[in-house]
């Protein structure tokens, strides 16, 4: 009589869970696509080049190297290299040459993750490798094209090496974090772009500004000011050929002078300095994207949204940003405030140091690193107490190494090393047996 019951033995694992690795891969990648769309929105063509080809680099690489391993070339769905390859992306300058994020691509895939064995084999992040292989093999390359900041009211066209009989969409400018580094070695008067900093001439003339940045000049002086005022200003104020600044009107009147001086002091919120403005408008600017820097730098918003989400599905631990980006806020606090740095005249030390760090978060690739590169399911540690150990240590790299370093970035640098210390620090952390005395 055949038996109703049966037995069967099957290897661990005995639960299963819903989701997949393909699935949070592919969630991760969804994630980053707002941020990407911003990118290109912001930068134009050139970035969703770069995107494009370090994507379908990673696919191909991934596909290739598995064949080679001889597995199936399908393995490109489960969506990790394509992870990768938005990831490097998001680390590269928008008009970097196409061959700088082909060739990162190649040798994220290949070198860091193939060659280790694969996905859940790589004992670094692929991308962040990538990236640092990338930035010392082209130095030049990823310098000479890496800020730019667009002015939207062009019409894109972008020619290398080309000043001439062409509309730019981009003008070069010193990154938020480049201009932090030059404030803290003394080279600007301020991080903070001032008006003294923008004009090669008298930058005051009769203690009356010589030029605003068309950006602020229109939205933080304009909208403070009646009717009759804004006509006034358009009239002492003129917008230069560059349509990027409007420069005060040669040969002013007495009575043009003085006219000027008080409508400038007068706002209907609080009287302000030129810098204490141009913060107001410049931090704004960060958190919403509209700053230089790499294609996924200048998307805080989207950035962070979209590690929100990932947060909220459970993908990521909150503990490991959460503990990264508070160590640099500390850090940056503590040594501003230590230093008595000055960044608005009208503030004092602790809202200066504030400032400061608020800088330090929203600028260079901590906010993409916090949320994508240091939550990395593959190179984190195991434990809550060995992610947090890890956390901090990249926040305190970070802090040394953005303030100290010769370099004015270092997340990259920060998480990699934290990364190759994965290791020792599981077994740093490793919880002892229940019940299990050591014997002294």
């Amino acid at each position: 009589m055949e038996k109703k019951n049966k037995l069967f033995v099957d290897p661990s694992p005995h639960i299963h869970h819903y989701d997949s690795v393909s699935k949070i891969m592919w969630i991760v990648f969804i994630s980053l696509l707002p941020a990407a769309a911003w990118g290109v929105f912001y930068f134009g063509l050139p970035a969703l080049n770069v995107i494009l080809a370090s994507v379908f680099t990673c696919l191909i690489t991934e596909a290739v190297f598995s064949v080679w391993r001889k597995n199936s070339w399908k393995l490109i769905g489960d969506g990790s290299a394509a992870v990768t390859g938005i990831l490097l992306a998001f680390t590269l300058p928008p008009y970097v040459p196409l061959y700088v994020p082909i060739t990162g691509s190649f040798f994220a895939i290949g070198i860091v993750k193939q060659l280790f064995g694969g996905i859940g084999f790589n004992i670094m992040n692929p991308a962040l490798a990538g990236r640092v292989f990338v930035m010392f093999a082209w130095v030049g390359a990823m310098t000479s094209t890496a800020f730019f900041i667009p002015q939207a009211d062009q019409s894109f066209y972008y020619k290398d090496n080309e000043k001439s009989a062409i509309t730019l969409e981009a003008i070069s400018s010193a990154t938020p974090l480049g201009m932090l580094k030059n404030y803290i070695s003394g080279k600007i008067s301020s991080p903070i772009p001032d008006y003294k900093d923008m004009t090669s001439d008298d930058s005051v003339i009769d203690g009356i500004p010589a030029s605003f940045p068309k950006s602020l000049f229109e939205s933080e002086i304009l909208d403070n000011q009646d009717k009759n005022n804004q006509t006034a200003l358009l009239n002492l104020y003129q917008l230069d050929s560059s349509q990027t600044e409007y420069q005060l009107k040669k040969d002013l009147s007495s009575n043009e002078k003085e006219t000027l001086k008080q409508i400038l002091n007068i706002s209907k919120k609080e009287k302000s300095s030129a810098s204490l403005l141009y913060y107001k408008s410049y931090t704004k600017d960060l958190f919403l994207g509209k700053a230089g820097g790499s294609i996924g730098e200048v998307s805080v918003l989207f950035i962070f949204l979209g590690g929100l989400w990932l947060l909220k599905r459970r993908y990521i631990y909150w503990h490991i940003p959460a503990v990264f980006i508070g160590s640099v806020a500390a850090l940056t606090f503590l040594y501003a405030l230590s230093k008595n740095l000055i960044l608005v005249p009208e503030y004092g030390a602790v809202k200066n140091a504030f400032l400061f760090a608020y800088l330090h978060v929203l600028s260079g690739g901590l906010i993409l690193g916090a949320f994508y590169m240091a939550t990395d399911m593959i190179t984190t540690p195991l434990t809550l107490k060995g992610q947090i150990i890890m956390s901090f240590g990249i926040g305190f790299l970070t802090f040394i190494i953005r303030i100290f370093g010769g370099y004015p970035e270092g997340v990259m640098f920060a998480i990699l090393l934290m990364e190759l210390l994965v290791p020792f620090i599981d077994k740093m952390s490793k919880p002892k047996i229940y019940g299990w005395k050591n014997n002294e």
